[in-house]
């Protein structure tokens, strides 16, 4: 991946990911044309966010959770029914692989708590179908799956999504003495949001099936989840829980006045601009309402007319939304204008720009 700005025909930028998954950034000054350094991208670094978000590891087509039902002669009723060799694949690639040091070998399900997973899914569901990646302080807690606890070792698998793509990152786990069980999967894959959803959908219900199969009734779980159907259901409170997640809050846990503010400035600002604002809290922990826009726009802003907006053809083939990573979509389609307006690769000037 290079920069937009070059110096003759060389770009001031080239990133590139090496086969660990480090993010490099090469940088040419106009003294030096064609001579670059090199250096690794520091953790808080943009760009190595973009590369470890966005670039695209894997597309999946499908993934799946599966679930072969074991024998447990302890704990809960719940977690007796449910327990299995628990695989989480997607693609071609088990996320759950692991070495196993009591059986000394690879399995790419380990064995587990279907009732906990399920339970963390369905308590989590909005936040892990809405929440982008965030700086709030329990973020974690809702988005990876090591945070479940209940004596298991989880694997270290972090979901999170932009509304369109869900990204499933595995990561191996330390090696340690008398851990019984080590991860060993290291790889991000993205997919549909629509496909991770419905995939929690089936194992879910699989789970509740299975309790029911060894008569276990009036769970936590069921409750959850039929809360869960009930609201994605109704168009208010999907509404609603869809802006507390990207608020990054639970169900119930976000200020009425704030949700009220955000829904009513959705008549002049859009559903899909205040979810911007909302998405944008976990980040900044500050909420811009109209008036406050409307204010910034009266002293910074211009007049402009909706009319000497420039629009792409049709015909340009650009991928639809959610097919590829947002930064490539918003790269391609710069490239495309600048063939459909006739810019070349030269700067444009402002006065062209407005």
């Amino acid at each position: 991946m290079f920069s937009d700005f070059f110096f003759g025909p060389f770009p001031k930028f080239i990133w590139c990911v090496d086969a660990d998954g480090e993010v490099y950034e090469a940088k040419m000054d106009s003294v030096t044309p064609g001579v670059y350094h090199g250096y690794r991208l520091e953790e808080d670094d943009d760009m190595r966010d973009i590369y470890n978000v966005g670039v695209e590891p894997e597309m999946a087509e499908s993934w799946t959770i599966s679930a072969e039902w074991e024998t447990l002669d302890s704990g809960s009723p719940e977690e007796r029914a449910c327990f299995a060799a628990l695989g989480i694949r997607a693609q071609n690639f088990w996320l759950t692989e692991g070495s196993d040091a009591l059986a000394n070998r690879l399995r790419h399900a380990p064995l587990l708590s279907a009732y906990h997973l399920a339970g963390w899914l369905a308590w989590n569901w909005w936040r892990l179908r809405w929440e982008p990646r965030s700086k709030a302080r329990d973020w974690a807690f809702a988005h990876r799956i090591a945070t479940i606890g209940g004596g298991y070792i989880w694997p270290n698998l972090t979901i999170f999504s932009d509304g369109q793509r869900t990204a499933l990152s595995a990561k191996p786990t330390d090696e340690r003495p008398q851990t019984p069980f080590r991860y060993i999967t290291d790889r991000t894959v993205v997919i549909l949001a629509t496909e991770f959803e419905a995939e929690i959908d089936l194992f879910i219900d699989q789970v509740l099936e299975r309790m029911e199969w060894a008569k276990v009734s009036d769970s936590n779980l069921e409750m959850i989840w039929k809360g869960v159907r009930e609201e994605r259901r109704t168009l208010e409170l999907h509404r609603a829980r869809k802006l507390e997640a990207l608020l990054g809050r639970d169900p119930d846990e976000s200020d009425p006045q704030t949700i009220s503010q955000l829904i009513a400035d959705a008549e002049w600002l859009s559903v899909a601009a205040i979810e911007e604002l909302a998405a944008e809290h976990g980040q900044t922990g500050k909420i811009l309402t109209s008036d406050e826009l409307s204010e910034i726009a009266d002293h910074n802003g211009f007049d402009v007319s909706p009319a000497d907006t420039v629009r792409l053809s049709a015909a340009m083939g650009l991928p639809r939304v959610g097919e590829v990573a947002a930064w490539r979509l918003g790269a391609r389609a710069a490239r495309v204008l600048r063939e459909q307006e006739r810019l070349e690769n030269e700067p444009i000037s402002d006065q062209l720009l407005a």
